[in-house]
């Protein structure tokens, strides 16, 4: 058993284990189980000492096997030189960390304090572990926005509905007077969807009736009266220009357009909710010329009887 406590201990520094009794604290203490470090080249900078009388142990070093002086000090040179490679960067990393801890904390409110620096966690228990609180009801629900889960399901309800036809062009009834007067909050706004806004015709041929619609969307449980300002010749044949929608439905107002003059046209309609609320489309398209595109090698074209020469 005392052997094998003796082969666990290593040499130490004499200021570690002991003092050597000479004053000398750079000697090492050399224990009775490392006699095989007396047979192998050791480093010539340290001294070995015996463990009780603190004398000098002879180390031999084989030079056959040992490296020379030169060696040793160009062994040396070399470590130190990725040594002092391996610090600089080390001094690069920590001068950048330095640099940006500044800017983050170095300005008049911080005072170079790092936030929440030096504190630790509290530790939870199971009684400190509680469900996530309801949210708190808003004082009037009347006026809250809806949110984006409720407009989406709103919507789906309503887009898979046929389009309403044969609306009316104006309120009549008493209800249908007092909700297409009434006046709509922020939530109710957000549940009318009207669009889209930018309506493109595309490539249209001259003096050629070409229509696309303005979808409305009614998510509310109450009518709507909706108005469109037309401005301008090229969509005057535009009708109705104005619809009672009713709660929970979906209509289309089909906007025609139709031009003489070749080029680019850009307009915007205007439209109304229940005569306060009011907002536009745009309305795009590129008139160009007719062009005769014909598919055949041959092509006859004969006279049409009744109608004078200079006809065609």
């Amino acid at each position: 058993m005392y052997t094998i406590k003796l082969l666990c201990h290593k040499s130490a520094p004499a200021d570690q284990r002991g003092k050597s009794g000479d004053g000398d604290n750079d000697s090492l203490i050399a224990f009775p189980n490392d006699r095989y470090a007396s047979v192998r080249p050791t480093e010539r900078g340290k001294r070995f000492r015996t463990i009780f009388t603190r004398a000098n142990r002879h180390n031999y070093s084989d030079p056959d096997y040992s490296y020379t002086d030169e060696e040793m000090a160009a062994i040396e040179a070399h470590r130190k030189h990725y040594q002092s490679f391996i610090d600089n960067l080390r001094e690069e990393r920590r001068e950048k960390v330095r640099v940006k801890e500044h800017k983050e904390y170095g300005d008049d409110l911080n005072i170079g304090v790092k936030v929440a620096a030096g504190l630790k966690p509290k530790k939870l228990t199971l009684a400190d572990i509680k469900d996530d609180p309801r949210p708190p009801t808003p004082p009037n629900s009347n006026w809250k926005l809806t949110s984006s889960k409720e407009l989406e399901a709103l919507e789906k309800q309503t887009i898979d509905k046929p389009v309403c036809d044969g609306l009316k062009a104006i309120p009549q009834t008493d209800q249908e007077k007092k909700e297409c007067s009434a006046y709509l909050t922020p939530s109710d706004l957000h549940k009318i969807v009207i669009g889209p806004a930018f309506i493109n015709f595309g490539d249209v041929c001259m003096r050629s009736t070409n229509t696309n619609h303005i979808n409305i969307v009614n998510n509310l449980e109450s009518f709507i009266y909706v108005q469109v300002g037309i401005d301008c010749r090229e969509l005057r044949q535009t009708s109705p220009l104005s619809q009672v929608v009713p709660p929970m439905s979906r209509a289309a107002v089909p906007v025609i357009f139709e031009s003489n003059a070749k080029g680019k046209f850009q307009r915007s309609i205007n439209y109304s909710i229940n005569g306060f609320y009011k907002n536009h489309l745009t309305v795009v398209a590129n008139v160009v010329p007719p062009s005769l595109v014909m598919h055949t090698d041959s092509l006859e074209i004969g006279p049409t009887i009744g109608l004078p020469a200079d006809a065609g």
